[in-house]
């Protein structure tokens, strides 16, 4: 049998927003502050959380962002912190 390569697990990504709601669990596996959540929000061009259908993020500060009318953005943050 073929040796499987191993997943680096601070690049899977971790849903912080599902349908308009905070994911605070993830939240803090990802050690994000709610503000800098907030300032991600920000930076995605998006408003209001409610509008959000799916935020995630990954270890490498890579966000894939998808409000619930209009088209998906992916973009990069500086995100420093280990994710777990």
């Amino acid at each position: 049998l073929e040796k499987l390569e191993q997943i680096d697990e601070t690049t899977i990504p971790i849903t912080i927003i599902a349908e308009g709601k905070i994911n605070k669990n993830n939240l803090k596996l990802a050690k994000l502050s709610e503000s800098e959540l907030k300032n991600i929000i920000i930076e995605s061009g998006e408003k209001n959380i409610k509008n959000i259908l799916i935020l995630t993020i990954d270890g490498n500060g890579k966000i894939y962002f998808q409000p619930k009318k209009g088209t998906f953005k992916t973009f990069n943050v500086n995100y420093t912190k280990e994710v777990v």
